[in-house]
């Protein structure tokens, strides 16, 4: 596919003079040994321009097919140059301030490291998982409390009176509270665990630089502490993170499934609700339809999202740092390492979502299952 089929024709609009500029800054940047945060500005300078000119929706189409670098290093050139009068001021000589020096900088403006911001999450929801615990085992212990109480004052009332025996239903419901009362001391070991694990990754993620292994490693297990939070209910609540928006954007699909007669549109919705760490929003075809067939279901959806709306948010940022490669050998590494290429497996979770490549390599993995 040539560079104009891939842009979608923006290459066209646009011309190649004003890429050609853009890749011969980006390539002085990362050429030199003492690399200078002037060409990271005047390249960002450059691609905010294009980005102007390009129509909407056409702005990540045009940077894949005429920017040499990686999505991340073209946001890192625009950030240079959206702050470079802070760089500047903060800096002796700007002319010398190296790459990874000038993006620290930015760290303040650009608010907190994507890592220590899923972090935060994960702790915090760990917290509150204890809490909800710590109040179910308080109202449960006052109300035994109670309970023992009126049969000592019964006791006492009528000595030598045998006590009550429980009938079927009570001795069920008092094995159902105590159930329950167990269920909430093992979420307080099991959140208390959790929040030194996260100390432990925390640790893990500040002892290495980007590109260490000690980082990637803490990047996995953080992900599957996030990820595990849909499989554990808060007390009160009868679903885990996320399970509500999943379960309504699969319901409003599996009713568009029904009525949809096009085999192409047909498989889209199926990828759509393959089960996967981010729910598929729904596109804007899919919800001109269910308007006119259930809009009730987009309303749910709508509903949903606001209940589970910080949930998935911190999903999707914490698929901007981590990789296929950074999974643990025990989730679905195998899988990853059996349909994505080594270039892939080294690419974030977002920038493969985004292109299509992750969804492509669950259809994959759907036919072998069929198949099977």
């Amino acid at each position: 596919m040539s560079p104009v089929e891939k842009s979608g024709g923006h290459a066209v609009v646009l011309g190649g003079e004003l890429a050609r500029e853009i890749n011969a800054e980006h390539r002085a940047f990362i050429g030199t040994l003492r690399k200078t945060v002037e060409h990271g500005i005047r390249a960002g300078e450059l691609l905010m321009e294009a980005k102007s000119q390009c129509e909407h929706g056409g702005w990540l189409p045009w940077l894949e097919a005429n920017f040499d670098g990686a999505h991340r290093t073209a946001q890192e050139y625009m950030r240079l140059y959206n702050h470079r009068d802070e760089i500047r001021a903060n800096t002796r000589d700007s002319a010398h301030l190296s790459a990874s020096g000038a993006l620290r900088e930015l760290a303040g403006p650009s608010g907190p490291e994507p890592f220590l911001e899923v972090l935060d999450y994960v702790r915090r929801e760990q917290r509150r998982l204890i809490k909800g615990a710590e109040e179910h085992l308080a109202f449960d212990n006052a109300k035994r409390e109670e309970k023992a109480a009126k049969i000592v004052e019964e006791e006492e009332r009528h000595p030598g009176r045998k006590g009550k025996t429980l009938s079927p239903l009570e001795q069920h419901m008092e094995g159902a509270l105590d159930a329950m009362a167990g269920a909430a001391r093992a979420t307080i070991m099991g959140s208390e665990a959790a929040l030194k694990g996260l100390d432990a990754i925390h640790a893990m993620w500040n002892l290495g630089d980007p590109g260490d292994p000690r980082r990637s490693s803490a990047a996995g297990r953080l992900r599957e502490y996030l990820i595990r939070l849909s499989w554990e209910d808060m007390w009160g609540e009868d679903v885990g993170h996320g399970e509500r928006y999943r379960m309504a954007t699969w319901e409003a699909r599996a009713r568009l499934e029904e009525i949809v007669q096009d085999p192409a549109t047909k498989r889209e919705l199926e990828l759509h609700m393959e089960m996967s760490t981010v729910t598929t929003d729904l596109t804007d075809t899919e919800r001109t339809l269910l308007e006119a067939v259930g809009p009730d279901l987009v309303r749910e959806v709508e509903r949903a999202w606001e209940e589970d709306k910080d949930y998935e948010l911190i999903m999707r940022r914490m698929e901007t740092f981590t990789r296929p490669c950074d999974v643990p050998p025990q989730r679905e590494l195998g899988a990853y390492t059996r349909r994505l290429t080594e270039e892939q497996m080294r690419r974030t979770f977002a920038d493969l979502r985004r292109t299509g490549e992750l969804a492509e390599a669950l259809d994959v993995a759907s036919a072998e299952l069929v198949k099977d």
